[in-house]
């Protein structure tokens, strides 16, 4: 029987506004580069030479030059992303996360470590959301974050609660333009576009801007009488999609699909791009 007191060497665990994300993957931290001036002393600084910051010649030896003499620390950035698949307790993870990309909304996330103290980016916002569910597996979402700041916190109780994984027969999609009875698979992109402010007598970001939002996605059709779907050209439409306790309509325009030249059951993709108020008000 294995020891329920053993300490696993990472625990994925990430909480946004009180929810609680079970991550396949958690890779948000912090970066900064450091600066070279090469060209401040010589053209070629790279030769060993008998004085500090002279430029040496090919016949000295036994000498070695001082390297990047002039540097600076670059800006610092706090970006990543958590991949989690959605899950049900009570209530499903996804609606907190998706109006967070919906709106561009600001947040924290404490990433929660078990050999590790724990980690609070402070100020975050979802540049980028990705949701892709495929038939017969489970709902898979991916975010990519950026913060403003970091700060080390505790660990507290581990999460230990049963969560059920929401998987495709509670998933549902409906549109007046196409027929999505057959849907084999369905993926959604949701790009805020943010773009990282930096000011004077700080290398910590200023602000946080959220750009101009764009939706892509698909949806593949299993298409078993071997007739070619295109998309009605009638301007916009609504493709409705329920995802448990989550629902949301998105209002969009369908693109031609291609026609596959393989030598296998025919699946169309139906590509849509997001117009207008893509989620509503």
């Amino acid at each position: 029987m294995a020891n329920s007191l053993a300490n696993p060497g990472y625990l994925g665990i990430a909480v946004i506004n009180g929810t609680v994300f079970r991550c396949t993957d958690m890779s948000l931290a912090p970066s900064q580069d450091i600066v070279f001036y090469d060209h401040t002393v010589g053209l070629k600084d790279v030769v060993p030479a008998k004085g500090d910051g002279t430029k040496g010649a090919s016949n000295e030896s036994e000498f070695i030059n001082k390297q990047k003499i002039i540097w600076r620390g670059s800006t610092i950035s706090y970006t990543g992303s958590i991949s989690f698949p959605v899950t049900f307790y009570g209530t499903s993870n996804l609606p907190v996360i998706f109006d967070l990309a919906k709106y561009g909304n600001s947040f924290d996330i404490s990433l929660k470590y078990n050999c590790l103290a724990g980690r609070t980016f402070l100020g975050c916002k979802i540049n980028s959301l990705s949701l892709n569910i495929t038939a017969g597996d489970i709902v898979t979402v991916t975010a990519n974050v950026i913060g403003m700041d970091v700060e080390e916190s505790g660990t507290e109780i581990l999460f230990q609660d049963s969560q059920k994984l929401v998987t495709w027969d509670q998933v549902a999609l409906s549109s007046k333009s196409i027929d999505v009875s057959e849907a084999q698979s369905f993926s959604m992109e949701i790009n805020n576009n943010i773009k990282t402010i930096y000011t004077h007598n700080n290398l910590k970001p200023r602000e946080l801007r959220v750009g101009m939002q764009e939706v892509h996605g698909s949806i593949t059709l299993y298409n078993k009488h071997g007739s070619i779907i295109l998309p009605e050209d009638g301007g916009d439409t609504t493709i409705g999609l329920i995802i448990s306790d989550f629902s949301t309509d998105i209002n969009c325009v369908l693109q031609p699909s291609a026609i596959s030249g393989a030598i296998s059951s025919i699946f169309s993709v139906i590509p849509f791009t997001g117009v207008d108020k893509v989620f509503g008000g």
